[in-house]
């Protein structure tokens, strides 16, 4: 359902909130759990985009709640994922979502700690290049590489918990 112009809130992914930012693409905030990829497809789908335009999947932190639908989203389109350091870990050349500490090395076959591939760091403060400009807040506590995304144009601010908010810095 869109919350305000542009921005959705994927239905039938409660237990944690997945966000669709459009733009010239498309952008997603979070990716639910393991059997969201195909609520957001055919959400995708409803208003009249294409899975194909997804482009990124943005991260606020590492928990499987939040990362679970990733590899069902990945295996069928071309997004990149994009989170801080501080929830990564690093294996031989590559990065992947790290929830279970030095345990992130493993590819467990268990949907909740799968290991997630991580394709781009973000760093605070810095700006992402979609939908009119996409800032990431580093908020360290519920994991230290926890993030908040706040949507410039728009002044709304996606985060973890709570949800999407209008936001108006001062």
């Amino acid at each position: 359902m869109e919350i305000i112009r542009g921005i959705h809130a994927v239905p039938g992914t409660r237990i944690s909130r997945v966000y669709l930012v459009e733009g010239d693409d498309l952008t997603l905030i979070d990716a639910g759990m393991p059997w969201s990829a195909g609520r957001v497809f055919r959400y995708i789908r409803s208003i009249g985009r294409q899975p194909a335009e997804l482009r990124r999947i943005l991260m606020t932190h590492s928990h499987p709640d939040h990362t679970g639908g990733t590899p069902g989203i990945l295996r069928r389109s071309s997004a990149q994922v994009l989170a801080h350091h501080e929830d990564s870990h690093s294996r031989h050349s590559s990065r992947s979502l790290s929830y279970m500490g030095g345990f992130s090395a493993l590819d467990v076959p268990i949907p909740f700690l799968r290991r997630t591939r991580l394709d781009y760091i973000v760093e605070d403060s810095e700006l992402i290049p979609a939908a009119g400009g996409i800032r990431v807040l580093h908020t360290p506590g519920h994991t230290p590489g926890s993030v908040c995304y706040f949507l410039e144009r728009e002044g709304v601010l996606c985060q973890r918990q709570l949800g999407s908010l209008p936001f108006s810095p001062s």
